[in-house]
Order: structure tokens, then sequence, then C-alpha cells
């Protein structure tokens, strides 16, 4: 069970954000207004208690996380536990390119995934309750290291989608360098958006 509280901060978009390619574990760079975003980002994270960032070991993440510390000046952590979920065949295709390999391959939807992260377990990719193991695993290890600090975790869109699912019950959306207040209010979990 995760122990308390932390903030999340999803990366600014990439080039393959820009024309909604499914990017899983693959890799481009933030560009110009992923950048941007991430100084937005510091300028509002700046005024909350983190005492440590952890984060994916992704790229992108990884780029994010050093415009931000360049305000923020807190220490940092990588962990593959955060990264994306891996797409598999999927990675480097659009939601019409998804939609007509399934329908090409008479792809029969997997009925234990959650139908907000995509329904399927994709082709040469990571199932979902994989991706969802090491997901909390990671977050609730970093909460029991650090009982009595504020934890920056920053990764990506389903890492949040997945915290929402399972923290909230419900699905939430972020946009690239969305910064949110996980709050533990036990026995129920809120969110803040900052």
């Amino acid at each position: 069970m995760i122990a308390h509280s932390f903030y999340f901060l999803r990366h600014g978009e990439t080039q393959w954000n820009e024309k909604r390619l499914l990017q899983g574990q693959e890799d481009t760079p933030l560009n110009a207004q992923g950048r941007q975003q991430m100084q937005s980002s510091a300028m509002i994270l700046k005024s909350y208690p983190i005492d440590v960032i952890v984060g994916s070991p992704l790229g992108r993440v990884v780029e994010a996380i050093g415009l931000i510390n360049q305000t923020l000046q807190k220490p940092v952590e990588l962990s593959a536990g955060l990264m994306e979920r891996d797409w598999g065949i999927f990675q480097g295709m659009n939601d019409a390119q998804i939609a007509e390999w399934k329908k090409s391959n008479n792809w029969i939807e997997d009925p234990d995934e959650p139908s907000i992260l995509r329904a399927t377990s994709p082709p040469k990719g990571e199932k979902y309750q994989d991706f969802k193991n090491r997901t909390l695993e990671i977050v609730e290890c970093k909460t029991d290291q650090y009982p009595d600090q504020n934890i920056l975790f920053v990764a990506h869109g389903h890492t949040f989608r997945l915290l929402c699912q399972e923290l909230l019950g419900r699905d939430h959306i972020s946009p690239h360098g969305g910064c949110y207040h996980f709050k533990n209010t036990k026995p129920h979990w809120e969110l803040e958006c900052l």
C-alpha cells in the first residue's frame, strides 16, 4: 500500500506526441512546446515543499527533470519502474493505424484489460498487469523509503492514468506538463491539480 501523499508531473510534449504517435518505451526529445511546458511547471512546483524527484529513465523524462531542476535543485533518482508501458508493435503508430492493424489481424481485445488504458495487451508488448504491478511497486517503495519527505514523481501519461484508476477509482487524463498532488486523506485519495 502506498504510504503517503506525493506529487506527480507529466513530462512535456515530444515530437511524437505532436504527431499523435504512441510512444511507449520508444523515445523522442521534448519539442519546443514541451520545453516551455517544463519551464512553466517549474514555476508552479517551486511553491511546493518537494524534497526529492523520482523519475522514469526514458530520455523525455530525464530532459524534463533537467529543465525543472534548474529551478527546484532537488536530488534525483531514476527508476525503470516508472517507465511508460511497452506498447510493442503499436509503438510509433497513431490511433487509426492501430485500429487498422487490429482489424486486419482480427484482433480480439483482452477482457482483463481496463478500457481506460487502450484495452489490449499489445503484441510483443507489456501486459497491463505487469505495467500496473511495477508502477505501484516503485511508488510504494519510494514512499516507504522517504516517509517524511515530499516526493515528486516525473513520468508518463499512462502512468498518471493508472495511478488515478488505482488510487481514485476513476480515469483522468493529464496534459503535458500537468502538475498534481495525490493526497492520501485516509481512507480515501484525492487529486489536486496544481
